[in-house]
């Protein structure tokens, strides 16, 4: 399989002398960004335990500016040598990289809308024609402002915390460009894409009062999500209401008092999300 390079330039990465940090949040954020396009390359939504197990990277480095060279150690059976078996999994590393580069593209076009003061539409191609991956014409889609195809969407919903983490980690001095490159298809990152990653949350000054069930609590995170009969958002919270969220998780018909959040930045039709600000058991109230 022909190896997919990394190359970063800048101040904090001369011969054999590489910034620590930096290097640690840009391998980090690539092997996750890695690992979320793998299983849409070869139709699957997420990566499985099983899939994971089956991966292995293999990476070489070069002096100067740090390069690594990145290859995938496929299983002699499994889901991913099934998928490379034609063609010694050039396709793979192909999409890969073809998907990083497209996803980059939608992001820096969905952010020149939002800076026009406008959340784009985004429609989807059902053609589904790999050279129609990103274009803003409308591509049998009914008119949306941006047309991609079916797996531009989450390819871009699952990588936005890493290719944030990336983009971020490109500040134009101790890392002056990222390049990402297989072949013929290239993805430059500068500072300018700092845009990409800017905050466009915007927290409504109403409250609701909703009824509904915690779900998937992370304690530590202050994060989880609330299952109402309207759907699935996701919540945050304060640390003062911890024992209140331990105490009630997981139980039907608890009551929230939440403060609507907007992230303009979703790319799904579902922005809305809550931020708690008390809850409690309404028939232990009746009592």
């Amino acid at each position: 399989m022909s190896e997919i390079l990394l190359k970063v330039e800048g101040d904090g990465f001369r011969p054999n002398r590489y910034d620590l940090r930096s290097t640690e949040k840009i391998l980090t954020s690539y092997r996750q960004i890695i690992d979320h396009l793998v299983p849409l390359t070869i139709g699957q939504k997420t990566l499985t335990d099983r899939l994971k197990s089956e991966i292995k990277y293999e990476t070489s480095f070069k002096s100067g500016s740090l390069e690594v060279w990145l290859d995938f150690v496929l299983p002699a059976a499994g889901i991913l040598a099934a998928a490379a078996s034609q063609d010694g999994g050039q396709m793979i590393s192909q999409q890969i990289s073809r998907l990083l580069s497209v996803v980059i593209d939608f992001r820096r076009l969905y952010t020149d809308f939002l800076e026009k003061g406008k959340k784009p539409k985004i429609g989807i191609n059902i053609q589904d024609q790999p050279q129609v991956l990103v274009n803003l014409e409308n591509v049998n889609t009914g008119g949306g402002d941006i047309n991609i195809s079916p797996i531009i969407l989450p390819a871009a919903s699952t990588t936005r915390s890493a290719v944030d983490r990336l983009v971020g980690s490109v500040d134009g001095l101790v890392v002056e460009q990222l390049l990402v490159k297989y072949e013929d298809n290239e993805t430059l990152i500068t500072s300018e894409d700092q845009r990409i990653i800017g905050t466009q949350k915007e927290e409504l000054p109403d409250f609701l009062e909703i009824i509904g069930r915690l779900d998937g609590i992370a304690f530590t995170a202050h994060r989880g999500s609330l299952v109402t009969g309207n759907g699935r958002f996701p919540i945050t919270w304060e640390e003062d209401i911890r024992d209140k969220i331990k105490s009630l998780a997981d139980q039907e018909g608890i009551a929230f008092r939440v403060r609507p959040i907007v992230d303009h930045r979703r790319f799904k039709d579902d922005p809305v999300a809550f931020h708690v600000i008390n809850c409690w058991d309404p028939q232990t109230r009746l009592w």
